[in-house]
């Protein structure tokens, strides 16, 4: 994933990725489970590299 992605995936209703692989849905999976972990006073992690893969 690119720098710019990395930035965008938390935010509602964002979707990254090569548009013709998206699956359906509105992009708020990621928002509402970062705030749920923030709210247990934890946080998500995202790491990435180009061309390689995410976790």
């Amino acid at each position: 994933m690119t720098d710019e992605k990395l930035e965008k995936i938390f935010k509602p209703f964002e979707q990254v990725g090569d548009t013709q692989r998206r699956a359906e849905g509105t992009g708020l999976g990621l928002a509402i489970s970062r705030q749920l972990v923030e709210l247990m006073g934890s946080e998500i992690k995202l790491k990435s590299e180009f061309g390689k893969g995410s976790t």
